[in-house]
């Protein structure tokens, strides 16, 4: 249940107190009396006051009295407070009473309040609950908070009048208005419980998390408790009340209770007025979910120059997901004019602050020199973060650098522990690196059937070069039983999806069966191979157009693969190449012949 302070408590501080234990002297707007948070460590401190004339504020005790007398209630109060202090005069607590009530009867609130102190504590004048209500009650009239508060907690436990929980709320009501942090909470616990008034939990949610927004350590303990009790309808009636009266974080969580229609029929168009009125109050959050809502075009036109606006507010504050976001807009130019070194400022800060994604985009900006200059070191240190964390790409793309810099067996465990990491969620590419390290025998024992297994696998995901790698095991029965027909699929598999080396070994495979009808296809798939620099369908090319037999000699395709395969570095062709430039091939004459690119492929 929703606590208040007990009277036991407020009875135990009231009789152990004592002049002595007063050490030190704050002015009004720092005084405090009954709280329920420290009545039981330290005893109520009578209330300073600045001073604004300057007379007044550099006055010696004895212009002090000379004004009292002459019946100044400033000058008055100031007196008794110098008596009470005991630093520019000996200490006197009667006489800081009397100045005191002269000061308090001409109305002066600090003296009313200060009298009550003293009352309160008996120092100076008797011990008198009733005596220390009516001038706080006098205080308070005048709107003093801190006495406004005191005569709450008077009213509430009996204390020098009847208990009345109607008047104390009223006074819990006049202090809280005024901000006072302790009566927001009195006031929010007294409406919670239905003490005084009708139990109503928004309203106790509206003052009791005013006062935990401030610090106080029971409103927050008491606001989870609230939280616990309320319906979503409640929580949202709350949240209103608090919005309403321009709280940017309620204003957030209405915005959010419309949009997912929580307590509340969904409307999006709430929602953004919602989000619109806490993102202009700096809430990062707001900020971020309107951002997302102009870059989604959800409940607003879509516009990415105010996406990346509302990034930019929340990014600045420091907001890692929006540094994120904002960064992303830069690298495409998005909203912003492209800017690939500020999009990496801001990857960087959301790398640094923990986003995955933007460690993952650190280590492959590094690898490549995209809008950084290139740093081998640095890609593999954000590599290695993000991979620990789980994160695939990266997991694959640390396994690739370190396979393509190993020198020792010792990097090849380390590249082929980082692929078997990725190949465990499902990365393709993955398996497929893992089933050349296992056809080769680097950073494992060499395992044919592991090998076989693993471009299967990646095959089955589709990756097109263990399609193709998966279709000649099959059908040359490595490392797994021959099953041409399999193969065969594979490879046709792949070779659509234009793998290289598919379509040379399809073209092989046509050629070797020798069928009349298959050859206009199998050039096709030499060609398409050739295309894509597959070293052996050029130089086949080059036979199949020589061999007119095969093929009608086609002086153009002769000289157009003989310097695809020459510019390979395959020696034979580079030698026909010179040939034709000189005038000297059985085939083909180059039609613009020059003898000093004859002498250059000569070389």
């Amino acid at each position: 249940m929703i606590f208040m302070i007990s009277f036991d408590r407020l009875i135990h501080w009231l009789k152990t107190s004592g002049a002595g234990q007063i050490t030190r002297y704050l002015c009004i707007s720092a005084a405090s009396l009954l709280t329920l948070s420290s009545w039981s460590q330290e005893p109520p401190i009578p209330q300073t006051i600045s001073v604004s004339d300057e007379e007044m504020a550099t006055a010696t005790p004895a212009q002090l009295e000379a004004w009292a007398n002459e019946g100044q209630s400033k000058a008055q109060f100031s007196l008794g407070l110098a008596y009470y202090n005991g630093t520019v005069v000996e200490q006197d607590m009667e006489k800081a009473a009397q100045w005191f009530q002269l000061a308090a009867e001409a109305g002066h609130p600090n003296a009313q309040y200060n009298l009550g102190v003293l009352h309160v504590q008996g120092q100076g004048v008797d011990k008198d609950f009733r005596k220390a209500a009516k001038w706080f009650r006098a205080a308070a009239d005048q709107g003093e908070t801190t006495s406004q508060y005191n005569m709450g907690i008077f009213h509430l436990n009996g204390l020098g009048v009847p208990a009345d929980p109607a008047e104390s709320l009223r006074y819990f009501s006049l202090a809280a208005a005024q901000g006072d942090t302790r009566s927001q909470f009195q006031l929010g616990v007294a409406i919670a419980r239905g003490e005084g008034i009708a139990q109503n939990f928004p309203e106790a949610y509206l003052w009791i998390n005013l006062a935990a927004k401030k610090g106080h350590q029971e409103a927050m303990s008491a606001l989870n408790e609230l939280l616990g009790l309320m319906t979503p309808e409640d929580l949202f009636a709350g949240r209103l009340l608090n919005a309403e009266r321009g709280d940017a974080d309620d204003q957030f969580e209405v915005a959010m209770a419309y949009h997912g229609g929580h307590g509340v029929d969904s409307s999006q168009e709430k929602s953004i007025q919602w989000l619109k009125a806490s993102a202009e109050q700096d809430q990062p959050e707001a900020q971020l979910k309107l951002g997302q809502a102009y870059a989604s075009g959800q409940g607003v036109d879509q516009d990415f120059a105010l996406a990346a606006h509302w990034y930019q507010k929340t990014a600045e504050q420091g907001h890692r997901q929006a540094q994120f976001y904002l960064g992303n807009m830069y690298e495409i130019g998005k909203g912003v004019e492209q800017n690939l070194s500020v999009s990496m400022d801001w990857f960087r800060k959301a790398a640094e602050a923990g986003i995955l994604e933007a460690q993952f985009k650190m280590g492959s900006a590094c690898a490549s020199g995209k809008g950084v200059e290139v740093d081998m070191k640095e890609a593999q240190a954000w590599f290695e973060l993000a991979a620990g964390r789980g994160d695939v790409r990266s997991q694959f793309n640390l396994a690739l650098l370190l396979e393509s810099t190993a020198t020792d067996e010792t990097q090849w465990k380390d590249a082929f522990h980082w692929y078997e990491k990725a190949s465990e969620r499902g990365d393709a590419r993955s398996h497929f690196r893992l089933a050349r390290l296992y056809a080769d025998g680097k950073g494992v024992a060499t395992n044919q059937t592991k090998a076989s297994e693993h471009f299967l696998i990646a095959a089955e995901k589709g990756d097109p070069r263990a399609q193709a790698e998966a279709g000649m095991r099959c059908l040359e029965g490595v490392g797994v039983d021959k099953d041409p027909g399999k193969g065969l699929v594979l490879l046709e598999q792949a070779a659509e999806r234009e793998d290289p080396m598919a379509l040379y070994n399809l073209a092989t495979l046509q050629e070797k069966q020798d069928r009349p009808e298959q050859r206009e296809q199998t050039l096709l798939y030499y060609t398409r191979a050739a295309e894509l620099g597959v070293l052996p369908a050029q130089i086949k090319l080059i036979d199949l157009y020589s061999d007119d037999s095969w093929n009608p000699p086609k002086t153009h395709e002769l000289l157009k693969w003989t310097h695809a395969a020459a510019e390979q570095g395959n020696l034979s062709s580079q030698y026909n190449l010179a040939m034709m430039h000189l005038g000297r091939d059985a085939l083909v004459t180059h039609p613009d012949p020059q003898p000093e690119e004859a002498a250059r492929w000569l070389r």
